[in-house]
């Protein structure tokens, strides 16, 4: 195999890559258009021939000479979720500062790869991912309130049985839905006058102004397209720009549109002051202006809960906390008290599930101002006092098991024998030898067959969202993508089982 040096310098950090990544062995690791944070931690890297490549990738053609990829070894996957959240930020600010958008190279590849970034990290944990957007003020507008609407449009069709392309086309949308309007809509929301005519002009142009603006970009995705023109349309035909009514709205648009307006209600303007999150998420049943899908808003309550993580309360006994875990039912989180009904703060959050004791019941959502504390996110979501690289979640977010398996790759029509290390709601961890065929590759879809409380798991379809090779062994994140609610709620109750199980030991 031909390999040729290049120095580091040939590759910018902060900037797209201008071709594939992949590994040694041939598979798509990062693809063109991939924005490196740190490229000083590559040291030096090697390019491959393209006739060397094979079968096993061929880069995709640009209006530019065809380039061979850029090979280097997959990095180990140390980061916290809220270090891929603030990735997450600066690749959007990355988008949207550039100043003219129309001459931007790569920026549906660009788009592609934030949206990735948010699937990990709601795929790593939901309720983190909600609450730490709730907590999150640092980032100006226009950069936070795409990527709040874009988590929750995330979670919400997931429940609704969305396929994972369906999934990234909406969340791309959310990321760029006020594409058509960036800077005005960052004077908008610090302005406190009354809004002008040219600008309320511009607000009923702008979802046309953006999916055209999209098209010039690249986009040709329908559903990503679709969600972004007509994200402002209503159900009784009042809405904009071309007021479409009932059954003529996508329903991607009717997803992004609720998850718009409750993100928008959560944040608040200098004119109006945030609502808190339990306020916005009734308030989807009571809109004043337009109606909605109530079926969606039920889907939006039920993922969300009436106290969504991130929300600060009063419980029953006095207590101050805030919401870290949504609940078996909607109304009973899960809780971190932070400061005692006498005052006191706890240098250690103390966990209470609001529906085993009527003393921890909400009583009041209030703001963090009156709260009054600091919060440590690390701490309250499992991951230490301190930021740290290499860290554990809870042992009820993931169980530490060996469980063998059986892998089906339905493409090659083979199997392969593994073992799960680690299991959730959402995935697991797998190990197993790497294949006669090659590794297993990032972002495919294979079938998944394991037994737990006697009960066989066949057949479930799972995509592999991270890699490790070593030694022959290979490391694998599945996400499971079409498990169904008794399926879920089985691993659920296995998880639950295990776990007194590992409390009765300890004890």
């Amino acid at each position: 195999m031909k390999h040729r040096k290049v120095n580091l310098d040939y590759i910018k950090s902060g900037r797209p890559l201008d071709r594939p990544i992949v590994d040694e062995d041939g598979t798509l690791v990062l693809n063109d258009g991939f924005v490196l944070e740190e490229s000083r931690a590559l040291d030096k890297i090697n390019l491959i021939e393209e006739e060397s490549i094979g079968s096993k990738y061929i880069p995709p053609k640009t209006i530019e000479e065809e380039k061979p990829p850029i090979v280097i070894k997959a990095p180990e996957d140390n980061e916290t979720p809220f270090e891929v959240i603030d990735k997450i930020i600066r690749q959007i600010e990355s988008l949207f500062r550039e100043g003219d958008i129309k001459a931007q190279k790569y920026f549906v590849k660009r788009v592609f790869n934030v949206c990735g970034l948010i699937q990990r990290v709601c795929y790593d944990n939901k309720d983190l991912a909600l609450g730490s957007i709730m907590l999150e003020q640092r980032a100006r507008y226009t950069v936070r309130h795409p990527l709040r609407t874009a988590i929750v449009c995330h979670i919400v069709s997931g429940h609704l049985g969305w396929a994972p392309d369906e999934q990234v086309s909406l969340v791309a949308a959310a990321v760029t839905m006020n594409i058509g309007m960036l800077d005005m809509q960052e004077r908008m929301h610090k302005q406190q006058a009354p809004l002008s005519a040219w600008q309320k002009d511009a607000i009923r142009k702008h979802p046309s102004d953006g999916a055209a603006l999209l098209k010039e970009l690249g986009v040709t995705d329908e559903l990503w397209l679709g969600a972004v023109l007509q994200h402002h349309e209503a159900l009784d035909g009042n809405g904009y720009p071309h007021g479409l009514k009932d059954a003529g709205i996508g329903i991607g648009a009717r997803v992004l549109s609720l998850a718009d307006a409750y993100c928008a209600r959560v944040s608040g303007r200098n004119y109006r002051p945030p609502l808190s999150p339990s306020v916005a998420v009734r308030s989807l049943f009571l809109s004043n202006t337009h109606p909605v899908d109530k079926d969606l808003a039920v889907s939006f309550v039920k993922n969300l809960g009436v106290f969504p993580p991130g929300t600060f309360v009063k419980l029953k006994n006095g207590e101050t906390a805030i919401v870290t875990q949504r609940g078996e039912k909607i109304n009973h989180p899960i809780v971190h008290t932070l400061v005692r009904a006498n005052g006191t703060r706890l240098m250690s959050p103390i966990k209470r599930d609001t529906a085993a004791n009527e003393n921890f019941a909400v009583t009041q959502v209030i703001t963090q101002e009156k709260a009054g504390v600091e919060i440590n996110k690390f701490q309250l979501w499992g991951y230490g006092m301190f930021k740290r690289t290499k860290t554990r979640m809870r042992k009820t977010d993931r169980l530490r098991i060996e469980l063998p398996a059986k892998l089906l790759d339905m493409e090659n029509l083979s199997t392969a024998d593994c073992d799960i290390l680690n299991i959730s709601e959402t995935g697991c961890l797998l190990k197993t030898l790497v294949r006669k065929d090659g590794a297993l590759v990032v972002n495919k879809t294979y079938h998944l067959t394991f037994r737990i409380l006697d009960k066989t798991l066949e057949n479930l379809s799972s995509m592999v969202r991270n890699s490790q090779l070593r030694y022959g062994i290979q490391m694998v994140g599945m996400q499971f993508l079409d498990i169904t609610p008794e399926q879920q709620k089985h691993v659920a109750l296995y998880l639950k089982k295990e776990a007194e199980k590992e409390a009765e030991e300890e004890v």
